[in-house]
């Protein structure tokens, strides 16, 4: 997941012509509610437009539970302002995400402790994982604080997701076994960011 992030920023610094070239660090406040850093960079393009890259990791225990996404989009901004790439957006994005229940999650885990203290079971020991695909669009707004090189914004959007691949995991004796079935589901996204442009 770090290299693909590293991949993107590496290509993104390529698209653009040097005399407009600008990039940007920004930092997503609102995931912290659920132990999850949220990145993103931003290479800008010209005034009305630039590439975003996007990556999540969520902090928890290994056996509880592992989260970790990757979405890339294009912002079109809507004005031509004096400030390159600032004001309203628009922005269609796609996002791999990756997340693992580990061993077992909180209810499961009560659940199998009581079912092995009463019947003298053991605890199966597994991991369900799963991966999806998302695409959707984003609209927000970015600004700048006074004459600095800090920015603010928020946006909001709608993904729904194209692929998802589920499987289980026997720790045990290391067999995957897949789990069928396919729905589609709407995904909601947003964010409050504050960044740094470079």
């Amino acid at each position: 997941m770090k290299r693909i992030f590293i991949l993107f920023i590496v290509l993104f610094s390529f698209l653009s012509s040097p005399a407009i070239a600008q990039n940007e660090i920004k930092w997503n406040i609102l995931p912290i509610a659920f132990r999850t850093l949220c990145l993103s960079y931003e290479h800008i393009l010209n005034n009305k437009t630039g590439l975003n890259a996007t990556g999540e990791y969520m902090f928890y225990p290994k056996e509880i539970m592992s989260y970790a996404d990757i979405s890339i989009e294009y912002r079109m901004y809507f004005k031509n302002r004096d400030i390159a790439a600032t004001g309203f957006w628009g922005s269609p994005y796609i996002k791999y995400s990756r997340f693992i229940y580990g061993k077992y999650n909180l209810l499961d885990l009560a659940l199998k402790v009581v079912f092995a203290v009463l019947f003298n079971a053991k605890l199966d020991d597994h991991k369900t994982v799963f991966n999806e695909v998302n695409i959707g669009y984003s609209l927000g707004y970015k600004g700048r604080i006074g004459h600095s090189r800090i920015y603010y914004g928020g946006y909001f959007g709608l993904g729904l997701n194209v692929f998802n691949y589920v499987y289980r995991l026997n720790l045990e004796t290391m067999e995957k076994s897949v789990i069928p079935g396919f729905e589609r589901k709407l995904f909601p996204r947003g964010g409050i960011n504050f960044g740094y442009r470079f």
